[in-house]
């Protein structure tokens, strides 16, 4: 499963701020998560990460839309009329993230571990 970065739309309006994303195959968001994070000047992107959003597990299909908005708001789904469906999460905060110094980082954590018990 693979999704990309169709655009950041709305940047620092809160009530319309959101990232849209695409499946490019069939498989879980689950695996994904986006990093909000502060553009160098280098063009590179920090590896400090200020704010996580995980995608909860749910299934899409190739050419399905993942719509995440940095405000407040109920999960929910729309079917398309071209068959596809629209995912519409919600960050569920109280302010605007991207400004052009702080950027989205999408990622697969399909590989990850935790640990159950403190060692001693």
């Amino acid at each position: 499963m693979r999704l990309k970065i169709v655009g950041l739309r709305d940047p620092a309006v809160l009530p319309k701020e959101r990232i849209v994303l695409e499946a490019v195959q069939h498989g879980d968001i689950g695996s994904y998560a986006v990093f909000c994070t502060r553009l160098l000047s280098s063009g590179e992107v920090s590896s400090m990460v200020e704010r996580t959003f995980w995608f909860p597990d749910q299934k899409v299909e190739a050419g399905d839309l993942v719509v995440l908005y940095t405000k407040q708001g109920p999960q929910h789904v729309r079917q398309n009329e071209d068959k596809t469906t629209t995912r519409f999460f919600y960050w569920n905060l109280d302010a605007p993230l991207w400004n052009g110094k702080v950027v989205p980082v999408v990622a697969n954590l399909r590989d990850w571990e935790t640990v159950s018990e403190p060692s001693a």
